[in-house]
């Protein structure tokens, strides 16, 4: 994902000299070919996040369309205040991009986690926020951007993510959908799709009648999906807390529609994992895996 992300947006700069990257003292050399082609155009703003969304903040309001770029946690809880404030209240065209979210650095342990930043950036005014699935939606999430610039923050995974082959195709803030079925949706986002997919593929050839649609934007949310749709049952996947996420997104429309159908969660729950371990690992622990999604399928499926 993340070098799609790279690979769109230099492909753009080279027509659009108000595209400006913001680095907070990573993927230098993954900028290289941007910074050949307006060394004035890429900052490595060290670490020190914070400021960094204060200088994308003051570019923004002079015209120009920043992109900031750094690990998820430290480009969103970290600089929270900076968000609220500098962009969010201001409406200003910035581009937030946080690499590694959910639990893809498991690796560097809860630091690196990103469980919250869909929650508290959701809260904020005025902010979309994308959650594509795989390299070709961070493709097109980054085009709508630019054709139609407003306060973003783009979540992506790390690299080598497969692409993804949706029926549909992609349209602003719409839900896509992978397979049909009729008994139970499964409804995820991020990159965790890839690992709901071959989860639906394996049902399907069980004999489960499973749909598996995608959400690429949780704001502002695809709501006439769910409205139009008649689901029984439906089922929320995501590498984010049960908190604020998907799975409250889906909460709220069901009280404030009166909707009947059954809603299940499978998400990252109240607690910390104490111990860098691999993505696969930490999924396990937060039981939000391919495994987990078969056996509560099998579970509801009537």
């Amino acid at each position: 994902m993340r070098d799609t992300f790279v690979k769109t947006l230099t492909s753009y700069a080279k027509e659009n000299n108000k595209i400006i990257i913001l680095s907070g003292d990573i993927g230098n050399r993954m900028f290289d070919v941007f910074k050949n082609i307006n060394t004035k155009n890429f900052y490595n703003c060290g670490i020190a996040e914070a400021n960094m969304i204060s200088v994308a903040s003051g570019l923004a309001s002079d015209g120009f369309l920043p992109f900031v770029y750094t690990i998820t946690p430290f480009i969103t809880s970290r600089c929270h205040e900076q968000i609220k404030i500098g962009i969010s209240y201001h409406n200003y065209p910035v581009t937030i991009v946080g690499t590694g979210s959910g639990l893809s650095y498991a690796e560097l342990g809860p630091t690196h986690h990103s469980f919250d930043d869909i929650a508290i950036l959701r809260a904020l005014p005025n902010i979309r926020i994308f959650t594509p699935g795989d390299p070709n939606e961070v493709r097109e999430c980054i085009v709508e951007q630019l054709k139609n610039p407003k306060p973003t923050y783009i979540r992506l995974g790390k690299k080598g993510e497969p692409n993804l082959d949706f029926i549909n195709k992609f349209y602003k803030n719409k839900i896509r959908t992978l397979t049909k079925g009729s008994e139970v949706c499964l409804l995820s986002l991020g990159n965790i799709s890839q690992e709901v997919y071959t989860a639906s593929q394996q049902l399907i050839n069980s004999g489960y009648n499973v749909s598996h649609s995608h959400v690429n934007c949780i704001k502002p949310f695809d709501k006439n999906f769910i409205l139009k749709n008649n689901f029984k049952k439906i089922i929320t996947i995501e590498e984010h807390s049960f908190y604020g996420g998907l799975s409250s997104t889906l909460a709220e429309i069901r009280s404030q529609y009166n909707l009947k159908f059954d809603h299940y969660s499978l998400a990252m729950d109240d607690k910390y994992l104490h111990k860098s371990t691999n993505q696969e690992n930490a999924r396990k622990f937060y039981k939000i895996t391919k495994n987990d999604i078969i056996k509560l399928v099998k579970k509801i499926h009537d």
